[in-house]
């Protein structure tokens, strides 16, 4: 038996996989946004092969929007049949739909990818191009010193901001912080 232990989304979300449908439906329920989005569901016949009718002259499929949780309850009430529903939900923005899944998430593989590129590549490209590999240095050295995103956020929110968000991208190597501030 493999034993998973950490707290990061991903170690929540296999141990709720783990303890069964219903608690990985509400784990990623607890982690979806209300905001609907385009899915496809198609009768049991077609199974899967989402597409045009038998006479070419429409779709085999209805579009309807949904949210993440519409479409976990429809999957949970399909569990056992014969000849469930089709159902699609391809390619819908995970940040949009399940903000709070993602923005913990590290990347290691992309950190060291980025550790190197800042450290070996920028400060190069910079001597080579400008003659100044010390002021690219110190840009990298000072962006490495910069807060991560929490503090980051604690310290808008101190300094008066209220609503305050932060909203990663490229695996958190950047970051959008806002906030409202009266």
């Amino acid at each position: 038996m493999v034993e998973i232990s950490g707290s990061s989304p991903v170690v929540s979300m296999v141990k709720s996989a783990g303890s069964g449908d219903e608690a990985l439906a509400d784990y990623l329920r607890g982690a979806s946004s209300d905001e609907p989005f385009e899915a496809w569901f198609g009768e049991p016949g077609i199974g899967g092969r989402f597409g045009y009718n038998a006479d070419f002259d429409g779709f085999n499929h209805d579009r309807r929007l949904a949210t993440v949780g519409q479409l976990l309850d429809l999957l949970l009430q399909q569990r056992g049949h014969e000849a469930p529903y089709s159902m699609y939900a391809g390619g819908i923005p995970v940040r949009k739909h399940l903000p709070r899944l993602l923005p913990d998430i590290d990347v290691p593989l992309l950190d060291k990818i980025y550790e190197t590129y800042s450290f070996k590549v920028i400060p190069q490209i910079g001597e080579w191009v400008t003659k100044d590999r010390d002021s690219y240095q110190y840009l990298v050295e000072s962006i490495r010193r910069f807060p991560d995103m929490p503090a980051f956020r604690r310290m808008i929110e101190a300094a008066g901001f209220t609503q305050t968000r932060v909203e990663p991208i490229l695996g958190g190597l950047v970051a959008i912080h806002s906030g409202w501030k009266a």
